[in-house]
């Protein structure tokens, strides 16, 4: 069997066991860096809370048999949620990067409750910054107040040492 095939029935295999048809509804980019590591989104309905899916992608890391490692990111599918995400997206950008420039948004949702409104999210932010995560969160949620909707905050915070390149 030549090479191509191998990695097209590897590319099947690895696709055929991550996607669970629950949570974990497709894989899209699906690449090899090397022989020993591969990477690809796992997509995951949109109304699905990130720990949620977090927790289906790791067992998805574990049922894979391959000779390589795997690693899965999140990546929302298109959803209705789609919409009520747009909304909300780019104002709750514009409110954390007016708390720090430096932080990072990644993985954005917005959700329909019946509390309201929940925002979930990876923040992440550079290792010298000083508040505590509780800070933090206490701070996101007196800016996000702003916004006036009944709304809840669940971010995960992810600190990161931003070394500079010569």
């Amino acid at each position: 069997m030549n090479s191509v095939k191998r990695r097209q029935n590897k590319t099947d295999e690895i696709i055929k066991t991550v996607c669970d048809g629950k949570i974990i509804t497709g894989v899209k980019g699906l690449t090899f860096h090397s022989k020993t590591l591969a990477t690809a989104y796992a997509e995951t309905p949109a109304t699905i809370d990130v720990f949620t899916a977090y927790n289906a992608l790791n067992n998805a890391i574990k049922r894979v048999k391959c000779d390589c490692n795997i690693d899965l990111f999140l990546s929302p599918a298109p959803a209705e949620a789609e919409k009520i995400t747009d909304n909300y997206e780019e104002a709750a950008k514009v409110i954390i990067k007016a708390i720090n420039e430096d932080f990072s948004v990644k993985n954005f949702r917005a959700k329909e409750t019946a509390a309201g409104i929940t925002f979930e999210f990876e923040l992440y932010i550079p290792d010298g910054y000083k508040k505590s995560n509780a800070e933090l969160l206490k701070e996101l949620n007196k800016q996000f107040k702003k916004l006036s909707i009944s709304l809840t905050i669940c971010a995960t915070i992810i600190r990161y040492s931003a070394q500079k390149s010569d």
